[in-house]
């Protein structure tokens, strides 16, 4: 993923540039989201289509990501905010801001998926999102 760096003096917080792996990693602890290495952040932080990140005392506070092929494929993930941070429309300007990545640079027939936390699925339905059933499954597992 090619992006440019922050604008230092962007006024509102929110940046094209993902977080470095560790704070990624420790974003996610945080927010409950999982753990990664930072192996496979490196990789995932540097393969994704999109990151749309607030940073606050150059701290990622906010993000929402989206991966995929960028043709037929992509699937919105990390949408997240750090607890100290929550309930602020954070999470909704995140969810936006690569949505309307997508629909800006993404074919109109590309499918993007996601895979909801219980209780945000109205959130996602606001914006266009079905259910439909699926199934994951981790590596070495």
């Amino acid at each position: 993923m090619t992006l440019s760096p922050p604008d230092p003096a962007a006024s509102d917080g929110w940046s094209d540039m993902p977080p470095d792996p560790e704070h990624y990693v420790a974003l996610r602890t945080t927010c409950g989201l999982g753990a990664r290495t930072v192996a496979a952040a490196r990789i995932g932080m540097e393969n994704g289509l999109h990151c749309s990140a607030l940073r606050k005392d150059g701290a990622v506070i906010a993000m929402a990501r989206i991966i995929g092929d960028g043709g037929c494929f992509t699937q919105l993930v990390d949408v997240m905010v750090h607890p100290d941070h929550r309930g602020q429309g954070h999470a909704r300007a995140a969810l936006d801001r690569a949505l309307g990545w997508a629909e800006a640079n993404l074919p109109e027939s590309c499918l993007v998926s996601l895979v909801s936390t219980p209780g945000v699925e109205p959130v996602y339905a606001a914006r266009g999102f079905r259910p439909l059933t699926g199934m994951v499954r981790n590596v070495g597992s």
